[in-house]
């Protein structure tokens, strides 16, 4: 793979304007609960190493001539707990010492800086300025972190360029392949969302800040996408024993910060290509590679008012294309269309398709006798069949019915942001930020060749905006607010001019008009569950508010955090049916199909969901610096589980006491016994049919020893235990129960294809409304649906081994428990010798054949799950020094 890129920097050029600056307006006063901010905090002392109280400190922040002032208490000890990221300077003064200054200070995403200053004996109009660079050791904090720099996200290969893959970069994180959490539903392209698990956390379980505000998809609790690398100043990584303030997800916690404005003015063009021309062709490869991508934008910021008003705005396009690659089918040949099957069954030793030595006799299904020469009389042929295989599927010329074919590679996506900081006055100061990202998975059907249909159509958009407002009451009393709403938008489809069922003659309800979903054992599929249309649409809102107080030794954090949770759904997976034929009549799939013998239909509504879900928490969180050399730290936070519920009220419940009694629902007399439903006698846990859990505590626990006080090394030791929030989507399957979803599973209708209801009780089901077929599927989760939580561990050593070298060894451990996944409650029993179908083999159906005979499958959510993680992580750091 070969990937150029070409960049152009200018300091004071003002660079074309490539976007639209968002306006942000500002809000109230008021830290996030997890806004991205870090801490200078040390001693000040004289020659003698005694302490200096009431010495002024203060810190200027380069960029933008931001200053915060304090002054240190009776032990000499000053604190900044709530600066932003960026380059800073030190200024120390006290009455019968020089000054001292400490410039360069670089702080990061997260970090806390002890800065311990002496000072020398003199007049305060003289200066000493220090040129060392600040101790990379953590002398506070419990968690495991590390920084992704720019330098890192800008001048790392990243292949398209999405900032999250750099997270395995940091210790104790690894990708994981968890393919139902990454699907059609999610946002694609080059800033897709991924799955991580940091410290054996789960792999979505994971909490994603943006400036501050959540970043996390809830259908799915995987990360929204992030900005392109040069839009982002740096991001963090956080793990293990994580402080109170944090919550939401146990695994850990990505801080990312985007870029803002200085005084200066700074821009940036670029463009990435990678194009396989400019690859050598290998040995033994036939072709290079034929993806050609273009990934340009800019980006530009600075003053509006000097000291006061600063902007930031950026661009990123992706354009791509490539060949597609082959894929490969077997599809009906002209022989086969006349009935001629001889070739398809036998060996390939004799000429013919079959793998193994014999040849594979085809019997009639209507007598069960084979069919001679395999030769089928057309006369038995359904029209259908001989319709989708002739006219919408190429016949192939090849013997045994290969075909080639590709789906479309050009999926185009956009992405702006901008963002305004406004300090308006040293103790008030405000940012607004805005985020959209734009994507298209382009499909195509030309009329002959449903074999494309197989890849689902998209067009997504997340939009993000955070607003956040910083206010000091005094040095020692500080106050954060922020607001955020996140949307993410995700249309998917087929190509408008796809058949559905009644275009063969199907007689079958058909609302999509533009889909069909069949597969054909051994030979090839039709469209796919993930391509059906629908729609799936989420949004966040969040406040939260923090403060800090800092009283002598005690530095006090407590806050809260408030969300409400939205999930709009549209699902047609299964509204035009989806039909297997296996070649269980035949012994070949093809033959089925153009019998018209269908193995199994799984049909039913439209699937609609409208999930919601409100996630709020408190927390105190108090970091006592018990000796200058010792510090506790003390958390406790609280985050109570409110299941989410469907607005309407679509949760059925199961109970086997009311099933055993014979007791039926009030809300829906015509539901068979065993359901429950809102609203019915007993019930207590409203639209969710789930308890809620309101004593859910997080208890954490730390210390930091310094042994020798210099703060060149730490030994720290930290435990919590934080509850999870469960994905959104994990209940969604509640409406594909009847009485609205309504999916039954029918397994060798006797109606076949052309019409497959024909001899189920009551007709064809569908479209339903209110009914209760037989052999209904159902989606429950139990009312005791215990919450997942993490016990996380670990003791870590850190020291500077030499200057600008950080060494770090430690040991983390994990425990997660009540991990949830499903069972199905009503499974089949083997029975020797019956030849009773599937759904007349289960529990309820042999315990009460009148009630049981309208349950199949009924899949209930289990708590049960546990895993354990330990790990052993060293480090070795050097910080980036001397070019």
């Amino acid at each position: 793979m070969s990937q150029f890129h070409t960049r152009i920097n200018s300091r004071k050029l003002l660079l074309p304007l490539l976007i639209a600056i968002s306006v942000i307006y500002s809000v109230p006063q008021g830290k996030s609960q997890t806004v991205a901010v870090a801490e200078i905090a040390g001693y000040v002392t004289d020659p003698s190493g005694q302490s200096i109280a009431g010495a002024q400190v203060k810190v200027t922040e380069t960029g933008k001539n931001r200053v915060s002032a304090t002054v240190t208490d009776v032990q000499g000890h000053y604190s900044f707990p709530n600066l932003p990221v960026g380059s800073y300077d030190l200024n120390i003064a006290a009455s019968g010492f020089k000054g001292y200054l400490q410039s360069g200070i670089l702080l990061q995403v997260a970090s806390n800086l002890e800065i311990n200053a002496r000072l020398q004996i003199g007049a305060v109009t003289e200066t000493i300025d220090v040129q060392a660079s600040a101790t990379m050791v953590e002398t506070k904090d419990n968690s495991i972190s590390e920084v992704i720099d720019e330098r890192r996200m800008v001048d790392l290969p990243l292949d398209g360029r999405n900032p999250t893959e750099l997270i395995t970069l940091t210790g104790a994180a690894t990708t994981s392949t968890s393919s139902d959490l990454i699907t059609s539903k999610n946002i694609g392209g080059s800033n897709a969302s991924g799955t991580f698990s940091v410290a054996g956390g789960q792999a979505n379980g994971v909490t994603y800040l943006l400036d501050g505000g959540d970043n996390n998809d809830p259908l799915f609790n995987v990360n929204l996408p992030l900005p392109f690398p040069d839009a982002l100043q740096e991001f963090s990584v956080q793990t293990s024993a994580l402080s109170a303030q944090y919550g939401l997800h146990p695994g850990g916690v990505v801080n990312v910060v985007t870029k803002s404005g200085t005084n200066a003015m700074h821009g940036d063009l670029f463009e990435f290509l990678r194009n396989g021309d400019l690859n050598a062709i290998q040995r033994n490869t036939p072709s290079r590679d034929s993806l050609k991508r273009n990934q340009f934008g800019g980006v530009i910021g600075g003053k509006v008012i000097r000291d006061k008003l600063f902007f930031f705005a950026g661009y990123e396009g992706t354009r791509q294309r490539s060949n597609p690659p082959n894929q490969i089918s077997y599809v009906a040949t002209a022989a086969a269309l006349s009935g001629n099957f001889s070739t398809l069954e036998a060996p390939q030793s004799t000429g013919g398709c079959l793998a193994k030595t014999a040849v594979r006799q085809l019997k009639n299904p209507t007598n069960g006798v084979s069919f001679p020469n395999n030769q089928i009389p057309i006369s038995l042929f359904n029209q259908g069949a001989v319709t989708l295989l002739s006219k919408y599927l190429p016949v192939s010329s090849n013997p045994c019915g290969e075909v080639q074919y590709g789906y479309p590679a050009n999926n185009p996506d956009d992405q702006v942001i901008g963002r305004v900081d406004y300090i308006r006055s040293a103790k008030h100061s405000l940012y607004g930020r805005y985020f959209i990202y734009d994507f298209t998975v382009e499909t195509t059907f030309n009329g002959s060749d449903l074999l494309t249909t197989q890849q689902p159509g998209q067009l997504g958009r997340s939009q993000t905006a955070t607003i956040g407002d910083n206010y000091s009451f005094s040095p020692t009393t500080l106050n954060s607010f922020h607001a955020t709403f996140d949307r993410r938008r995700n249309d998917r489809g087929d190509a408008p001019n796809v058949i559905n069922p009644r275009t063969i003659g199907m007689n079958i309800a058909s609302p999509v008009p533009d889909f069909i979903y069949m597969s054909v054992s051994s030979y090839f599929n039709l469209g796919c569950g993930t391509c059906s249309p629908g729609h799936f649409n989420t949004n966040t809102y969040q406040v939260s508010d923090d403060v800090n107080l800092i009283r002598g030794r005690n530095q006090f954090a407590f806050g809260g955090d408030f969300r409400r949770l939205q999930a709009n759904l549209v699902t047609n997976t299964y509204t035009n049916g989806d039909f297997s034929f296996s070649g269980s009549y035949t012994g070949d799939a093809l033959a089925d199909l153009l019998l018209g013998d269908l193995y199994q239909i799984n049909q039913a509504n439209a699937q609609l969901d409208a999930l919601r879900q409100t996630v709020f928490s408190l927390y105190a969180q108090d970091n006592f610096r018990a000796t200058p050399r010792l510090t506790v730290n003390i958390g406790l936070r609280w985050e109570p589980q409110v299941f989410p519920a469907d607005l309407y009220g679509r949760t059925p419940a199961f109970s086997q006491a009311a099933f055993n009694a014979g007791t039926k629902s009030t809300v829906y007399p015509n539901a068979p016994a065993g359901l429950v439903f809102p609203g019915d006698p007993g019930d207590k846990n409203g639209k969710s049919e789930v308890q809620s859990y309101w004593r859910e505590v997080s208890p954490r626990l730390g210390l930091v020893w310094d042994p020798t006080g210099g703060g060149k090394q730490t030994l720290r030791a930290g435990f919590a235990l934080m509850h999870d929030t469960n994905m959104l989507y994990y209940p969604e399957r509640w409406t594909y129960s009847p009485p609205w979803g309504s999916q039954v599973v029918l397994t060798n209708p006797p109606g076949g294809m052309s019409n497959p209801w024909a001899g189920q009780p009551g007709g064809n089901p569908f479209p339903s409304m209110g009914t209760f077929p037989a052999g209904g599927t159902y989606y429950i989760v139990p009312s005791d649906m215990a919450p997942t939580y993490m016990l996380n561990w670990n003791l870590t050593y850190q020291t500077e081994v030499w200057r600008n070298w950080l060494l770090q060894a430690g040991y983390l451990g994990t425990k997660s428990l009540h991990v949830w996944g499903q069972y199905d409650i009503n499974p089949s029993v083997y029975i020797p010798g019956s030849s009773a179908t599937t759904n007349l083999r289960r529990l309820l159906y042999l315990q009460n054949p009148a009630q049981g005979v309208y349950y199949a499958a009924i899949e209930s959510g289990d708590p049960d799950g546990n895993s354990k993680y330990n790990a052993l992580l060293t480090t070795l750091q050097h910080r980036f020094a001397n070019n």
